[in-house]
């Protein structure tokens, strides 16, 4: 297998790609930022699945959570997906948390794959909104130029 096949390798664990699927039945949990994205899942000891999360910049989180069988069939997914069809596709870690590595090639390429678009909407509806009038008739703290009002 070469370097640029799935599964990748991490810490004696093999991690997949989070599929598509996945991310459309997710919410995203929590509010502000910064904000982690899932991107590939490994199975950890007993139920448990071992999702890694990981910031724009590549900085990765693995983070452990409880698996289930697939409803529909096809292996081990989040319980909570699997229960409530929804699972914290992405968060904000707590103050506490630090990153344990950084995205490998092919994780990279699966972020930017599920998350591009969708991070490109957010920065395009938060565009918008600090460029809105305020009720005093100036712009919010940010103009269309990048200056303060």
């Amino acid at each position: 297998m070469s370097a640029d096949e799935w599964p990748v390798e991490i810490d004696g664990d093999e991690f997949y790609p989070i599929p598509e699927s996945w991310i459309e039945h997710g919410s995203d949990q929590d509010r502000g930022s910064p904000r982690i994205y899932a991107v590939s899942v490994a199975s950890g000891p007993r139920n448990m699945i071992l999702v890694r999360y990981a910031s724009p910049d590549g900085r990765a989180v693995k983070v452990s959570m409880t698996g289930a069988e697939n409803p529909s069939g096809g292996g081990i997914v989040p319980a909570s997906l699997a229960k409530y069809e929804d699972w914290p596709r992405s968060m904000v870690p707590g103050r506490n948390v630090e990153p344990t590595g950084l995205l490998r090639k092919l994780e990279n390429e699966h972020f930017h794959e599920l998350w591009s678009d969708r991070l490109q909407e957010d920065d395009d509806a938060e565009v918008e909104a600090e460029g809105q009038i305020v009720a005093d008739g100036r712009e919010t703290a940010r103009s269309h130029r990048g200056e303060t009002a």
